[in-house]
């Protein structure tokens, strides 16, 4: 009697055994991520760069008695890719003319801002915004400074140098008339030639 008893505990010990292998497969699968460490998350997607656009304009010219320099570094980024960039950059001026016993020299340093629409196959309308602000020096005396500021209206077109180097060429008009006084031949408004170029990241 005794060995039938221990016979059928053992029997029934592996039953218990077999019905637990057979639903193995059915367990679902647990949901708990892999430890990466702390702070640290798996799979991180990489930010998109490609709309960022670094670069800007410079210029130096050199005249009778004159010499002047300027450079305005930029960096927009499209909102909407290939159709709305914003941008905005520094830049700085400088400018020397001397005469005899005269000398005049004037630095310039100020903001400059845009907006841009990209209507059809590289052609683009612009608006950009100017903030600056002259130092001069007359004889070796320092004048008040000159704020100055305006708001630029143009139109263009974007040549693809490469699949990340871009030459921007167009013409711009300042919306804000210049003060001219009667003795001076300026233009209230003057029509200008641009060129920028910018990279991508």
């Amino acid at each position: 009697m005794k060995k039938l008893i221990i016979l059928l505990s053992l029997f029934a010990f592996s039953q218990a055994l077999w019905s637990q292998t057979k639903y193995d497969d059915e367990v679902p699968e647990t949901s708990e991520d892999e430890f990466v460490g702390f702070n640290k998350k798996k799979n991180k997607t990489k930010k998109d760069l490609s709309r960022i656009r670094i670069g800007g304009t410079a210029g130096f010219g050199i005249a009778n008695r004159q010499i002047s320099f300027s450079i305005s570094p930029t960096v927009g980024y499209q909102i909407v890719e290939d159709r709305l960039e914003i941008g905005t950059g520094i830049l700085y001026d400088y400018y020397r003319y001397k005469y005899q016993a005269d000398k005049l020299t004037q630095n310039t340093v100020g903001s400059n801002s845009y907006v841009r629409i990209y209507v059809w196959n590289g052609f683009f309308a612009q608006a950009r915004g100017v903030y600056q602000k002259s130092y001069t020096n007359l004889n070796n005396t320092q004048l008040a400074p000159i704020r100055l500021g305006n708001v630029f209206a143009g139109a263009g077109y974007q040549f693809e140098v490469t699949d990340k180097i871009f030459m921007n060429v167009g013409l711009e008009i300042n919306i804000i008339p210049y003060s001219s006084a009667p003795s001076l031949s300026q233009a209230e408004r003057v029509i200008s030639p641009f060129f920028m170029i910018q990279f991508a990241l």
